[in-house]
């Protein structure tokens, strides 16, 4: 069996750096995913399930050449944030999450302008999507800062979130 080689860049900003999930991650991303605040990010899962989506953090890089990063502060997991496209979301998307006691301090956005910039510079986007749930009062403020515009029309794939549209053509 030959093994494949999965590059995942590392970007650094002030603060974090993101990169590839390792398997000392996983207790804080499976943390989140029993906490009511994963409501936001798809709910709450069982230890089979979380394992299996931390699991496919780099399935995805593999497949799409995109997907989340890890939001590493000082050697430990705070977060994640990204851009990938499942095959049943119509668009591609920019995303993030920061674990419980970690809010309210810029870290996501100041990934969020990480991942920004490399879909713009790097994959040469020119658009991006963030859906996010109606309701989640945090994530819809920054993607306000982001310089994104929300779209009427519910998505497809959940009428439960908006879809928030950041255009990459003017990003600063």
């Amino acid at each position: 069996m030959t093994a494949t080689t999965i590059h995942i860049p590392t970007l650094r900003t002030g603060r974090l750096v993101l990169r590839a999930p390792q398997e000392r991650d996983f207790g804080a991303y499976h943390a989140f995913y029993q906490s009511p605040r994963s409501q936001m990010a798809g709910g709450q899962q069982s230890l089979k399930e979380s394992l299996r989506s931390f699991a496919a953090i780099p399935g995805h890089w593999a497949i799409k050449g995109v997907g989340w990063w890890m939001l590493d502060r000082c050697g430990e997991a705070i977060g994640y944030c990204g851009i990938h496209q499942p095959p049943y979301k119509a668009a591609t998307e920019m995303g993030w999450v920061v674990y419980e006691g970690f809010e309210r301090q810029g870290f996501a956005a100041e990934a969020a302008r990480a991942a920004l910039g490399y879909g713009r510079g790097t994959l040469g986007l020119s658009r991006l999507v963030s859906y996010i749930t109606v309701g989640n009062q945090r994530s819809e403020a920054l993607a306000k800062r982001l310089g994104a515009s929300p779209e009427t029309d519910p998505p497809a794939h959940s009428p439960e979130v908006r879809t928030w549209v950041h255009d990459l053509g003017g990003l600063a």
